[in-house]
């Protein structure tokens, strides 16, 4: 009897030491989240709660571990020099010590910085880490800084390499179910596309399924959406062409202040119009911004068209899918 009872002891012990074992699948478990300001998708271990997410950062919290994410508006900055600003600037945490920095290397068109070390925040001693993230698709560089205390420490220091990883620009979102959390962008082939109409000049034409239009007069036809926005006004003028009704409504876009053109050509169709696109970049309000100018002419008309559409810099990769789209899609009906 003293035998089964010792057995049955020493089994149900080792059945409570398997139990309150952690998985180690659920221990790494990450949620996909979207700052949407700057259309950046990324993974955060799946305690972490999301305390802001607006334009001037993005901030995530759990107990003893604090992330933040900032944009480093330099068009020249590299992912070790956004890394290197972000640590500098790092005032939370006192006697900084570095103890490891390298370059990750990823498929996501970010190039990643990172600085790891230890110091203290309070009288408590911390360990830190700073991401340096740098993109040729966009103006707006990050970085991200976050500190977390000694007793999490095993646990933090096996994400740091997947969230550096996880960073990627997305397309807009969708929600996921409540169980998933965040957001998760949709497929990159996708590209929505909806049809419009200028009655007045029996003009079609193809926009993206998140603009909408805001004005349609003799004038001209105007759509926006958030941090966009296109206008389209007639050019009255027999002997123009394409490309001299791009390069006027070039020269006398107003708003785009310290214009550059990275890009034109002639993009061919087949719909009676022929079509001159400018692409380029400058400042709108003090901020980066791109712009595109699409030169519209036509022999059955006299009235020309001359398209000016500008978007901010977070919004680049979103629309540079779109804009031979938009030229390829205007048709006389």
């Amino acid at each position: 009897m003293k035998k089964l009872i010792g057995s049955l002891t020493f089994f149900g012990l080792i059945g409570l030491m398997l139990v309150g074992q952690p998985n180690k699948a659920d221990a790494q478990a990450m949620k996909n989240w979207t700052w949407d300001r700057y259309n950046l998708s990324f993974k955060l271990p799946y305690r972490m709660r999301v305390t802001r997410n607006n334009k001037r950062g993005f901030i995530a919290k759990m107990s003893g571990l604090i992330l933040k994410i900032k944009p480093w508006k330099s068009r020249r900055s590299t992912a070790r020099s956004s890394a290197m600003y972000g640590y500098g600037s790092y005032r939370i945490v006192r006697r900084k010590r570095i103890r490891k920095k390298r370059y990750i290397r990823g498929r996501s068109g970010f190039q990643r910085y990172l600085i790891l070390g230890d110091g203290y925040v309070g009288r408590s001693p911390a360990y830190f880490a700073v991401i340096g993230l740098a993109s040729k698709n966009s103006s707006n560089n990050f970085y991200v800084r976050m500190w977390w205390k000694k007793y999490n420490h095993r646990w933090v220091k096996r994400y740091i390499v997947k969230i550096a990883l996880s960073f990627r620009s997305s397309l807009g979102g969708r929600r996921l179910p409540p169980s998933g959390g965040g957001y998760v962008p949709p497929s990159r082939r996708y590209v929505p596309m909806k049809n419009w109409i200028w009655k007045r000049y029996r003009l079609k034409f193809g926009l993206p399924s998140r603009m909408r239009p805001s004005r349609s007069t003799k004038y001209q036809f105007i759509a926006k959406m958030r941090g966009l926005v296109l206008k389209i006004k007639p050019w009255k003028s027999r002997r123009s062409t394409a490309r001299s009704a791009a390069m006027y409504g070039y020269s006398s876009y107003r708003i785009v202040r310290r214009k550059r053109i990275t890009r034109r050509k002639y993009i061919r169709g087949r719909r009676g119009l022929n079509r001159y696109v400018i692409v380029g970049d400058g400042f709108v309000n003090g901020r980066s911004a791109r712009f595109a100018v699409i030169g519209l002419t036509s022999k059955r008309s006299v009235d020309n068209f001359y398209v000016r559409m500008w978007w901010h810099s977070y919004n680049n990769v979103y629309m540079k899918k779109y804009i031979g789209k938009i030229a390829r899609s205007f048709r006389s009906y």
